[in-house]
This record gives C-alpha cells, structure tokens and sequence, in this order.
C-alpha cells in the first residue's frame, strides 16, 4: 500500500513538471537597480501547472496572484522577501528559467578589499560601489579618497580596520575586518532549555541508581559500637536496597547559574548484622535500619573560571523522614542512642555521597560544550576553540557564551589579507522557542565573525587556492569539456586539463534572512583560469582566464559529529571584471558566464570544507535532530540552531525508515532506478528536479540528505524536492537517505542513474597552440 501511494504522488508530481509552457520573467529586469520593492510579473502562453517562483532561494508562488496569461505580486508582497543588495528571482517549475538578478538598493556603499602591503602604516587597496554613485568613504575616521570606484587608503595597525561609506542616496555603510590573530571575544553560544535539562536529570537520575551503596555504606562499618553499663551493641551493614533515585534540578530567579537541586529516595532499607552482651550473655542477630523517604536539598552554582565549566553545591540539606530499625533482642537502654549517632551518620554518609557525585554528573553531561584542539585539514593543521566564557540562567534554562577562534599553524605564501569581516554585537541568548513558535531542547548560535574568521585562516592556509583536474575530478579532462560542447580543436585525450581559482582576499559569508540559504558566501576579484597541457610536452596554456566576483547562497546545518555543515545548492551570482587576453580561446563574457556556471561548483565544496570544522557545543551521549534554524543577534549576524535532544541510545532501537526518489520523467521503481538509461533519456542539466519521499512507522516528519557522484552528503533538512543545477554532460549517480526524529537513517539510500545532454554551443581556437 505505501509504495502504491508514493507512486500516486511521484505520478503526480510528474505530471505536474511535464506541464511546461513558454515562461518568462517580465519584472523585475535582469540587472535592474530599484530604490524600492520592486514588482513581480512573470507571463506564460496558457496558465501552466504547478508553477514555482522562488525569490533568494525561498518560495514565494503562494503571494502571485496566477491568471491565465501571467503570475504577478506586488513589491510591498514580497517586502519581507527582498534582501538589502543583489537578489535572485527564478521560475523552477513547469520549467527552468533562467534567474534574474536586481539589486535592491537600500544601504550603504558597499566595500570590497583587494590587496594590502603589511607595511606600518598599512596600505590597503580596494573598490567602493554602489550603483547610486559614492558620495564619500573613510577609515578608521580619516577621510579617503576614491577614484573610478578604487581606493587607497593608510592606516595604523589595528586589532579592527573600518570603513565608513555613503551613497548619492544617503544611506551609510560600516565595513569592518578584524586583523589575522585578533581574539573576536564571544562568538559562539549554547542554550540549554527546560526540556533539555530533563535530559540532565535523567541522567543523573541513572547515574545515581547505579551506585552500590552497599559496598560505600560498609566502609563506614561499625555503624554503631557502645556500651551502656551492662549492655553493648555493635552493628555493621551488610548490604543496602533503596528505590531508584528521583532527581529535580529547577532553574533558580536569580539568573547566576544556580539550580535549585533535590534527590528524593523512598524505601532505603539496610540490612545489617549485630552482636553484643546484656548482663554478660552474648547475643547475635541480623536486622534492617529504614528510612520511608530521604530528602536531600540544596543549591548548584554552574560557573565558569579559567574558562572552564565546574559545578559547586551548598544549602545542602538531607532528612531521613520515617527512620527507624528491627534488631531482635537490641538493648532497649542503647535504642535512644541508636536512633540519634545511626541516623546521623547515615544523613551524613547520603548527603556526602550525593554531593560529592552530582556535581560531577553535571560536568560530564556539558563536558562538550568547551573544546580546544587542533585538526588537520587538506595537510594543514588548525587550532579550533570554543571555550566558556560566560553563564546565565534564566526563562528556565542555562545560556554558555564561548570565545571561539580558528587559526592556522602552517600559513603559506598568499597575498596579505586585511582580516576577516566583522560585526560588533553581543552574543545574543536564545529562549525558550524559536520565532516559528517551537519548542526545542537545545540550541545553539554562531556568529558569522567565527565563519570568516575560519575563512581567512583557510585562505592563510592555502586551502582556498583549488586546483582541479582529472584526478580530483575524472569530469576535468578533454572528454569532460566535450561534454559540456566545448570542442576545442587540438586538443584530445591524453591532453591534460586543469582549472585554478586563485583568489587575491579571503572568501567571506554574510548573514541573510531566508530560511533556505541563511548565509551567501563571497569571493571578490579573484582569478579563474582553465589551462590545458598537450601530451608529451611541459608546457601549460593558458585556454581563458577571468577576474571575477561570485555570491552563492548556502544552507547550513549539523553534521552527524556535530560540527557545521554547509551545502550549496543555488546557482552563484558571477560578475566577470575582466577576461584574460591571453588565453588561446577568444571567448566573448556569454560564453565565459556559461563556463562558469558549468566548472565553478566543483570548486565550492572546497571552500565548504573550511567552515565545516567549527564544532557546534553539543552533549555527550547525544544527538540534536535539527527543526528550526535562523539569523539572530542585534544585527542578525548569527545563526541559530535549535533542536530536540535525541540519546544515543534512542537512535540505535529505532524504526529505519525507507527513502524513495523520482526524477522528473525517468520510470518510477519502488526504491531505485535502473543503472543504464537509454540515450534518449537525456535531462537538461540546467536544471534537473527529484522528487523525495519516505515511510516509516510512527513518524510524521523525515528529513532528507542527498548526494551527487559519490561527492559529499548534504545538509539535513525537510524537503519534497531537490535541485540539481548546472550538471556536466553524461551519466550521474544520485543517492537520496531520509532519517526519522530519532535520528535514525535509511540504511540503504534509494539510489538513481540519470543522464543528461550537453550545452548547444561550442568553441573553437583563437590562434593555434605553441608547440
């Protein structure tokens, strides 16, 4: 019945994509500067079926109002959808459209550096657009002069480097870099909730119920040893039978880290053997002391010194309600004192242990949140650290604010970089919901200071430099570029063929406020080249070589080891500056622009590898099924991961769910397609659309990854359908898992094979190779 009903919809669903109708985008214009939200308008030659319009990668078709000839939204409609700066408007569905870009002009110029000489002073260089003209820019409050859009400006070194600008509009920008080797204080926190705190107390709570206190109780053996005239008693414990532990920790008003704490134990009951002598006659029998309930109270203070977290407990307290003892033939002149010196000792004995272990307990449980380690990425070691500065604890949970940094220990020889892009703010604390109203357990935030910060050092390091050729990538060779259209004459297999991105200044991430791509990762004026070498000789030639800015939206998430991860999945906004002349292949910025979009995503996962090492504060012996993510802070320049606490323990009994895939027009199986399709299957990569679904028992909601050509796995995210953009020509493996909220994950992800066609153009040689 399930897979009937998953074909029903797949069926469907196809249906729906076959629908395709002439589509274009009227309004706004392709490279269009509007001073205000600008109007929507997209025409069709009849009212297409399951039309999709995505504005900065969100979908927004619901706002349209569709006719029968066009779809329109009004700009004030798509306000909230319209970003500050450059914005990418796309038909994705009944058919590929090619995005629009506008710039939405409502802030201040916008600042790029290019290069900088470490002298004293420092000399930086750069450029300062903004399509409404320049009206004036400084540095750190000197004035700065600008000159066809390029600056030089002197200035001392600093911990933080700003820049000051103002458009013919008006508005004002601040643009600051943070010095390589600058500490960026608090960028990174953790949100413990109250939900997620009963996770604490169960912890405990088993911990606790573990203990054997009858082995701990008979080190205080004798509990009793005293004589009263003729009579005398001793009595040592044998063993010790209590009921499970039942722990509260409540979060105290006063907002400094202290729990309110309480262990309740009901039953205790120890058994013991008593000798002793009444009148001289010597007499021997085993018994039980009991409590009907022991109370411990008192107060835990989470603090943090020396950048550690440690737990301290005072007002300790501990009753011993309904104690009392059956010692056949005890001295009935010793009971009262009995009662009084065993009582107290066991009070002591219980509230020692107690105390002694719970804040321990407590340690281990956050013991995840601080770390400071080095890894090795790609042969380059870094020191990654995210250490306790600060606690809170208030709205019923506990806040941790970290100092995180990253830093290469093996920099290499690459342009001087100003710094990382910085943005002044305090570490904002997350509540007890996310702003969609959920509920979550844990949560935690990252400062976009953090993700430059690691994209400098990656670039300190080299990492950003990529290199691609047929070893790190089989699609990077003759036969490759031919299936893509480019038919280069004289070049043939057995040639070799490489691409370089070299950039000039660190790559860097700006927060945004959609939920489908949070953050856009930038890369000004940096140099794209494709080189090819024939066989036999030494020599590389240069085919073309361009200077170019590139903005690409991405999605974020956490990984399985708790670490962030990044994924992109739109299509990269490139402006080219200028061509290389000197390349072997004339080429005009159309052809150039197409290249782009075909090579340029294989280098992306390089420069996602260095954000991915920032570890996410996370709790020992548990995972985060991730529900909610968003940009916070007083300048919304951090991400917020918020989620539900799922034990490890938990993850390994549950249901397995199943993941089934469709991908546009190619035959439906139940759980994969066949590994040879037929020529005339071909898709256009443009843009090649699946469709995902799964099943599971008891699970209303699943999450899905995906991976293309054996490449990396994707974010986790709730989706019904996946983009594939720009694909090269030729066969593709796509493998598609889902995962439950227990975090338990498809273990045979459904897998496809599809091909698609080759782009119509071609190229040719400008001049002739040198030999």
């Amino acid at each position: 019945m399930m897979r009937g009903r998953i074909l029903t919809t797949f069926l469907a669903l196809s249906l729906i994509a076959a629908g395709c109708t002439n589509v274009k985008i009227d309004s706004p214009k392709n490279g269009g500067l509007y001073p205000d939200a600008p109007d929507f308008k997209v025409s069709y030659n009849s009212e297409p079926s399951g039309l999709t319009l995505k504005l900065n990668g969100t979908d927004v078709t619901s706002f349209f109002a569709v006719g029968s000839a066009a779809a329109t939204a009004s700009g004030d409609a798509l306000a909230a959808y319209v970003l500050p700066g450059d914005n990418q408007f796309e038909v994705t569905r009944p058919s590929f459209v090619s995005p629009v870009q506008f710039h939405f002009d409502v802030v201040g110029p916008t600042v790029k550096v290019t290069s900088v000489d470490e002298a004293s002073p420092l000399v930086v260089h750069g450029r300062v657009e903004d399509p409404a003209g320049v009206a004036r820019l400084s540095c750190n409050g000197a004035a700065v002069t600008v000159s066809g859009g390029s600056f030089t400006a002197t200035v001392a070194n600093a911990a933080f480097v700003g820049f000051e600008a103002e458009d013919g509009f008006g508005h004002v920008s601040t643009t600051t870099f943070a010095r390589p080797g600058t500490a960026l204080g608090s960028s990174m926190g953790a949100r413990l909730n109250k939900s997620g705190i009963a996770f604490l107390v169960a912890e405990i709570s088993n911990l606790l119920g573990k203990l054997d206190f009858g082995e701990l109780i008979k080190e205080l053996n004798p509990l009793f040893d005293k004589s009263i005239g003729v009579a005398s008693a001793r009595v040592d414990a044998t063993d010790v039978e209590i009921s499970a532990p039942k722990v509260s920790l409540a979060v105290s008003p006063s907002n400094d880290g202290t729990f309110d704490v309480g262990v309740d134990i009901s039953d205790l009951v120890v058994y013991v053997h008593a000798t002793g002598t009444v009148i001289g006659i010597p007499w021997e029998t085993d018994g039980v002391v009991w409590a009907d309930l022991v109370s411990f109270d008192g107060k835990a203070k989470v603090t943090v010194t020396n950048q550690k977290i440690g737990v301290a407990l005072s007002n300790l307290s501990l009753v011993l309600n309904g104690f009392g003892f059956d010692i056949s033939g005890f001295p009935d002149v010793l009971e009262g004192l009995f009662f009084d010196l065993v009582g107290d000792l066991l009070e002591g004995f219980i509230r020692d242990e107690l105390a002694t272990r719970i804040p321990p307990y407590i340690e281990e449980f956050l013991k995840n949140i601080p770390s400071d380690f080095q890894i090795d990425l790609d042969g380059h070691a870094f020191r990654i650290a995210a250490l306790p500065q600060a606690l809170t604890t208030k709205d019923e949970g506990m806040s941790v604010h970290l100092a995180a940094s990253v830093s290469t220990l093996t920099p290499v020889d690459v342009p001087p970089a100003l710094g990382s892009l910085y943005v002044a703010g305090a570490t904002p604390d997350l509540g007890t919901k996310t702003p969609g109203g959920k509920a979550f357990d844990a949560g935690a935030v990252v400062s976009g200071n953090l993700i430059n910060q690691a994209l400098l050092e990656g670039y300190r390091a080299g990492l950003t430099h990529v290199g691609l050729d047929e070893q790190t990538n089989p699609r990077i060779s003759p036969a490759g570029l031919r299936g893509i259209g480019m038919e280069i004459q004289g070049l043939f297999d057995g040639d070799d063929v490489r691409f370089n991105v070299l950039p000039s200044s660190p790559p860097y991430a700006g927060i945004r406020g959609t939920q489908t791509a949070l953050a856009a990762l930038a890369m000004d004026e940096f140099t794209f080249e494709l080189e090819l070498r024939k066989q036999g000789t030494d020599d590389w030639l240069l085919v073309f070589g361009a200077v170019l800015d590139m903005n690409v939206p991405f999605l974020i998430g956490v990984s399985d080891n708790n670490t962030v991860k990044v994924t992109f999945e739109e299509v990269p906004t490139v402006k080219i500056r200028d061509i290389d002349d000197r390349g072997v292949i004339d080429l005009d910025e159309k052809l150039v622009q197409a290249i782009i979009d075909w090579l340029l995503p294989l280098a992306l996962p390089y420069l996602a590898d260095i954000v991915e090492e920032i570890k996410i504060p996370s709790y020992e012996g548990y995972g985060v099924w991730l529900h909610d993510l968003f940009a916070t802070g007083s300048s919304t320049d951090y991400i917020a991961f918020a989620g539900n606490l799922v034990k490890d323990s938990t993850r390994t009994r549950a249901a397995r769910p199943e993941t089934y895939v469709l991908v546009e027009d190619v035959a439906y199986t139940s759980r994969s397609f066949a590994t040879e399709v037929a020529p005339d299957s071909a898709l256009d990569g443009k843009l090649v659309t699946v469709y995902v679904a799964g099943d599971v028992p008891g699970a209303s909601v699943l999450q899905y990854s995906y991976r293309l050509d054996s490449g990396e796995w994707s974010v986790w995210r709730e989706r019904t359908e996946i983009h594939l953009r720009h694909l090269l020509a030729g066969d593709h493996v796509l493998e598609v898992r889902s995962r439950t909220p227990q975090l338990a994950v498809d273990p045979t992800p459904a897998r496809v094979v599809f091909r698609t066609g080759p782009e119509s153009y071609r190229l040719t040689l400008g001049r002739p190779f040198a030999r």
